[in-house]
Formats: structure tokens, sequence, C-alpha cells
């Protein structure tokens, strides 16, 4: 707009400096036409045989008549400059601007969006037992996701597949990576049942009877009963297996046992897991050499199964024959 203006100015300036220019060559003429006009032979001149002074008059008019017809244009037409990019022609609108925070916002969620689908493909490679390629899904989830919620449950995917994969060292990084992300007691305790899985993997057993306790506790605070009483069982096979410690382990199916018979859950299923904690203490009693304790749960597993009645009887007449009992 600036540049028009000028060359506008320019126009003008040529038009009207011409004009006075020539009125201060030639001040005679316009005296002669203020005198009466007398009676005198004039000779026209042809076109073709035009004075100099005359181009220069002509020019001037010219050149004025073209700046008024730029002005007009220029006017009239300001609203529709062609675009240097491409000759699309601006409207006169004022585009509006675009918010960045908008624009940054979008962008976030379509990483989101990409994430939230590379983690439920990871699940139904974990469902084909593909786990590798589900360890892979869930990196990707990992690195697009934005959320809290979508790190966590990328980095839970992958805790899965690399226990599945035996990559005990790998489960424990992804579930000590997992407590940043975790929002509740419930997801805590998925972080620390995946670092004692890592750990017992590891051979670490102390480290992982801590993990499994604390899994369980939290479990426990989460009102989820099933994971409670389960990593307290986890966590017993560690001791008597991992740390030959029978008392502590002996300790740890109680707890579990304690956190069943409290809860809400029905009758029948209280049943079922109390006798698969018989079984348990029969195990830690055999492993302990304690055969009378062996004989005395399996008996005992009968009360909550009565199916189980066959295995206790071949178990006492094992016992018989090698003349423990």
């Amino acid at each position: 707009m600036k540049k028009a203006i000028g060359i506008l100015l320019l126009l003008v300036v040529l038009a009207t400096g011409g004009y006075f220019g020539f009125k201060l060559l030639f001040p005679s003429e316009e005296k002669e036409a203020e005198q009466p006009a007398q009676e005198e032979v004039v000779t026209e001149v042809p076109p073709e045989e035009k004075t100099w002074k005359d181009s220069v008059v002509e020019m001037a008019a010219g050149a004025k008549k073209a700046a008024v017809e730029f002005y007009n244009v220029l006017i009239t037409d300001k609203k529709r400059v062609p675009a240097e990019n491409g000759g699309k022609e601006k409207t006169g609108k004022k585009e509006k601007p675009v918010d960045k925070k908008q624009s940054e916002a979008a962008a976030r969620q379509e990483k989101e969006t990409q994430a939230e689908d590379l983690i439920k493909q990871g699940n139904q490679s974990l469902l084909r037992k593909n786990y590798a390629e589900a360890d892979e899904s869930f990196k990707n989830a990992a690195e697009l996701a934005q959320s809290n919620e979508k790190k966590y449950r990328a980095l839970r995917g992958r805790a899965m597949a690399s226990k599945m994969l035996g990559q005990g060292e790998a489960e424990c990084a992804f579930g000590k990576a997992m407590l940043e992300f975790a929002s509740n007691d419930g997801e805590k305790a998925n972080a620390y049942e995946a670092m004692g899985n890592g750990y017992e993997n590891l051979q670490g057993y102390f480290d992982a009877v801590n993990a499994y306790q604390k899994a369980s506790e939290l479990y426990k605070a989460a009102g989820n009963t099933e994971m409670a009483w389960t990593t307290q069982v986890s966590c017993s096979k560690v001791m008597r297996r991992g740390l030959n410690d029978y008392i502590g382990a002996s300790q740890s199916i109680g707890r579990a046992w304690e956190i069943v018979d409290k809860s809400t859950m029905e009758e029948g299923a209280k049943r079922d897991i109390k006798w698969m904690l018989c079984l348990e203490y029969a195990d830690n009693c055999r492993l302990a050499g304690d055969r009378y304790g062996q004989l005395n749960w399996n008996r005992e597993a009968v009360k909550y199964n009565p199916d189980w009645k066959q295995n206790a009887m071949m178990i006492e007449r094992e016992l018989k024959t090698q003349g423990v009992i």
C-alpha cells in the first residue's frame, strides 16, 4: 500500500511539474491570450507538425490523467490484491490467526489416540502369545502417550510381556517406572507385583518378598481381595523355595487365609480358595520335612473339597509305606 501511494505521488508530481515548468518557459503566450482578440488569419497546424511545446503539454495532461485513473483503481480495488503465492486473490477478510495452544492440543490428542490403538494391539498380541510383538506395540505406545494414564498402561503392558519372555531385569525396570505414573493404590500394587515377579526371576528373593508384601498391602487397601491373597501366596512360595524360610512362608499363607476369611466373597468361592491354601500349607510342611503336617493339611483340604479325599488317602498310604506314620 505504501509503495502504491509513492507511485501515485510521483505521477502527480511529474504531471504538475511538467505543466508549471512549461508556463515558466513560455509566459508570453498566456499574456497574449489576455489581450483582446484581433482579426487575423490563423493557419491551422497539421497534426503531424505539432511543436515540441504541444508535446510537453500533452505529456503533462496524460500523466495527470494516468495518475487519476491509478488512484481510482487503487481505491475501488484495494480489497482484491493478487496474492504472491499461486495467484489467488485476497477477499479483504482478515484470516483468523492460528491458535498455537489449540494446535498443540490437537497434536497431543492425535498422539494420545495413536497410543490407545497401540495398547489395544499389544493386548491382542499378548492373547495370541506373540510376546515380542506385544512388547514392540507397548513400547511405541509409551513413546506417543501424553497422559499418565496411557503411559502407565503402556509400561504395564511391557512389564507383562517381559514376564512372559523371562526378562526379569526389564520387568523390574518397568515396574519401577509404573510407580511414577500410578494414580491409586491398585495401580501401585500392580507395579510392586511386577517388581516382585522380576526379582523372583532374577533370584533376588529378599527383594521379591518385600515387593510381594507391599503389593498385597496395596491390593488390600484398594479393595482387591483376590490379588491381595494371591500375592501373599506368591510371597510364601519365594520364602519356602528360594529362602528356605518355612516359618515365614507359613505366616504368609496365614495372612492370605485371613484376607479370604474376612472378605465379602461368596462362601463357595471362599471354600475353593481355602482348599488351595490347605495345599500350600501341605507343600510347605513337605519341604520343611514335616510329614505329619503334610498329611494333616491334606486331610484338612478334604473339608473344603471332598473330591480331594482320594489324593489325601494316597498320601497317607505313601507315608505309612515309608514308615513315617
